[in-house]
């Protein structure tokens, strides 16, 4: 795998919920060892999606980042970022999702 991370960018008071399940995921499945998983202060403010996700690349680094939205109930933010992070896991791990998502990006894009 060449350099990746997650990024994850939720409000703070969520954020010991997201400890947790990045620790709990880090215990299950030893893939999520070896990338580099960073929470940050922020949110979306979506009225539609509890999460957005999008792929981008920062000094040769490349980012799955993760936005968990303001209108996520509290009582789910733990499946819906499980969800995500598997979501990231399947990107970086597996060339014919990572081909068809940047396909994709290139024709909605053009």
């Amino acid at each position: 795998m060449s350099r990746v991370a997650i990024e994850i960018y939720a409000n703070p008071n969520i954020h010991s919920i997201i400890d947790k399940v990045i620790e709990d995921l880090k215990l299950q499945n030893r893939l999520f060892n070896t990338i580099p998983i960073r929470v940050h202060s922020g949110s979306v403010a979506s009225d539609i999606f509890y999460a957005e996700n999008e792929i981008s690349r920062s000094n040769g680094e490349e980012i799955f980042s993760i936005t968990i939205s303001n209108v996520t109930p509290k009582n789910i933010v733990e499946e819906v970022l499980n969800i995500e992070l598997h979501k990231a896991i399947l990107y970086f791990t597996n060339d014919a999702v990572k081909a068809f998502r940047w396909l994709g990006k290139y024709f909605t894009t053009k």
